[in-house]
Parts: structure tokens; sequence; C-alpha cells
């Protein structure tokens, strides 16, 4: 089946997660990714050198898979001549240095561009490629404090908390495929490429708006599990369970409110504000009612009646969740170097026409498994000329 990228080169130059994942969704519909790696490996082969080869593996198939490698010297001229060579054949050219890091090797978008006036080159940073905290380095817990996040994360009694997953690193990789096929389209409709300057700081910081009118409206910063616009908390079932739940809409107030025996409050007909103004007097009835149930008893309830709930699942259960499984988002994929490897992130979206999938055939690439394959092929570089190129420490040995 046809894949939406399959005709498109991408060069990656990421390490660490908000890069790597990034590539990866464009990898998973059919882009044919070069990943370049310095002679020595990139820092995500040394960051899990230390760590059970299984564990390796896992973090490979999320953020290594569907590739091909090749290893080049960047700072050597012969490497760096092979690097605009590619260029030249390339698309797009995602790389998550320090700002300017590719301008001191003399590799930056101006020149790139020169060698390729279509070329499309996302440069992925913390905080982006101008402003005052441009030169600041910065990780996903930075991020997250830096953008208020973490300020609005939590319970008002204790400090911010950082928010579980790494968010900022997975928003700024989303914000950086929406602004690769944006510049796409537009170099479809022209010819032109153009720079992409992708911040973490600004994908989190596009991410609160909604909150911090919630947050001028009522004065609260942190509410734990409760929300400024509907009546939602997180409650102990009777069977020790955990169920959150949200009421907003004068439906779902009226169905909750028969589901707890309060009828009577029907009657005096709480309009929405006066819901969230009175809420505290009715989190205890939500509580009482919570207890009394199973956990299974009140999602089967709340359902029925068309109230938004959940259990709280745990994260290592997800690879049994039927939601899970349905939609192939924690797999099984067969490693030629481990055997079965659980736990590898699906993919996402669903598209109807050209799906992505996890290419187990290509899998995931050794160090530097493509460099021949790449230069000889994609360059028209001679067998001989390999030895020459590790000789001068242009590629690997």
């Amino acid at each position: 089946m046809a894949k939406a990228l399959e005709d498109i080169l991408v060069l990656d130059l990421t390490q660490v997660l908000a890069g790597p994942f990034a590539v990866t969704i464009l990898a998973d519909f059919g882009a044919d990714v070069i990943q370049i790696e310095p002679v020595e490996g990139d820092y995500n082969r040394q960051l899990t050198a230390s760590r059970p080869i299984e564990t390796q593996r896992l973090a490979d198939w999320t953020k290594r898979r569907n590739r091909r490698s090749i290893t080049l010297n960047l700072r050597n001229p012969k490497g760096k001549e092979i690097f605009l060579e590619l260029v030249k054949k390339a698309d797009i050219v995602v790389q998550n240095f320090s700002p300017g890091a590719m301008e001191r090797l003399g590799l930056g978008y101006d020149i790139l561009k020169e060698s390729n006036p279509g070329i499309i080159y996302c440069a992925m940073s913390g905080f982006g490629q101008t402003g005052p905290y441009r030169d600041r380095l910065a990780y996903d817990s930075i991020i997250q404090a830096a953008s208020g996040i973490m300020s609005m994360t939590g319970f008002p009694e204790i400090p911010p908390v950082r928010v579980g997953p790494n968010v900022a690193d997975y928003a700024g990789a989303v914000y950086a495929v929406i602004g690769i096929l944006l510049a796409l389209h537009y170099k479809q409709r022209t010819g032109k490429g153009q720079m992409i300057d992708c911040a973490m700081f600004d994908a989190m910081c596009h991410w609160t708006v909604h909150e911090i009118g919630g947050i001028i409206a009522t004065g609260k910063e942190r509410v734990g599990n409760k929300h400024p616009w509907a009546l939602q908390e997180l409650y102990e079932t009777r069977d020790g369970e955990y169920l959150i739940f949200a009421v907003q809409t004068d439906a779902q107030w009226e169905s909750f409110l028969r589901l707890a025996g309060k009828e009577e409050l029907i009657a005096e007909k709480w309009d929405f504000n006066t819901r969230i103004q009175r809420s505290e007097e009715i989190y205890p009835v939500a509580m009482e009612w919570a207890k009394s149930k199973t956990l299974e008893e009140a999602i089967k309830e709340l359902t029925a009646v068309r109230i938004p709930n959940s259990g709280v699942t745990r994260a290592l259960d997800l690879e049994t969740d039927p939601q899970v499984l349905e939609r192939q988002m924690c797999n099984i994929v067969e490693d030629p170097v481990v055997g079965a490897v659980r736990g590898v992130t699906g993919v996402a979206p669903k598209l109807s026409e050209t799906p992505g999938s996890i290419d187990v055939k290509r899998g995931i690439p050794e160090l530097s498994q493509h460099t021949e394959e790449i230069l000889t092929k994609l360059l028209g570089y001679r067998k001989e000329d390999m030895a020459i190129l590790k000789r001068e420490g242009a590629i690997a040995q």
C-alpha cells in the first residue's frame, strides 16, 4: 500500500528525544530517512550503551526505526562535502543541535539552500533560534518549568510538579512535523524551500492558552485533578481503584444528580456558573457516590448516561488494554538481536488511504550500516572510494 511520504528524502541529524521522535513520524509514513551520525555514533547510542540490550533495542524501535544509517564526520572537509551532496538530493533536513552549531560547522541554512534552494530545513531547539533564552541549554523538564506548564501542574498545597511524560519533547516533535508538512505543501506550489524554527518552548506556550484563561478567571493556578470549567475530580471506588469523571453540560449535571440521588437539586436549576461557584458542595456528594461503587459499576453507570469518565490505567497495563490493542498503539516487534520486544510505540494518526506502519523489514539500523549503499547508489561513489574516505576520517572505519 502506498505511503503518504514515500517520495520524500529526509536527512536526519537529530538526537535525544524530540528530534528523533519527529523524524520517526515522517519515517512511519514512508519517508526515506537517512540518519547521519558522527563516526563514533550519535548521543543516543552512547546514552543507552550501559543499559540492558533489551532496553536499548526498545528505545531504538521508538527513536531509530524505519531509517538507514550513514556515518559522516561533519568537521572533516570531505565529510562536509558528502553532506552537501546529500542535501542536493534531499527534500528535508532535520537537526536539533544548539542554536548556532550548524552555522559554526559551515552548514547553516544559508549554506544549505545554496546547494538546494528547495531544501526544507527544520531547526529544532529548546527555546528557538532567537530571543534572550536562545542559548540556554534545555531538556523537557526545563521547558516545562519555563513555559508555565509546571506551575499549573499539581495541587495548590504542594510545589509545582513536572508532568510525567516528556510532553515538551513530544509537543516539540509534533510541531516540527506540522511545520515540515506545511513547508512541503508550500514547496509543491512554489518550488521554494524554507527554514522552520521549531522551539519546544513555543509548543508548550501554545498549549497553555485555554488554561491561562481559567487562571485569570478563577485566580487558581494549580487545582490538582479539578478543572476550572467543569465539576471534575479523582475519586476512590469501593474496591480501592481510582475513577475520574467530569460534569460540564446541563444534561450531564442532571444525569449525575439522578445517579447520586440528589434530584431535589435539579429543581433548583443551578446554571453553569452556579455549579462552578458551589462546586465544593457537590464534590463530597460525588465522593460518597464513587465510594459506594466498584470501578466497574461506576464506569458502567456513568457511561450509560453519557458522563465522560475513566479509571486510572497503570502505564504497564497499556499493552493489554483493549483500546490500545485495537488501535495498535503498543506493539510486540520481532527484533533480530533480542527476539520479541514489548512496548513498541505504534503509529499515529491513522490514515485510510496511506497509513503509516512500523517497517519490520527495514527495522532499526546498526551504526553505519548503509554508508556504502548510500554513497555508491545515491551519490555515485565507487566501492574503492570507501577505503580512502575511511582513511581520511570522513566516515567510520
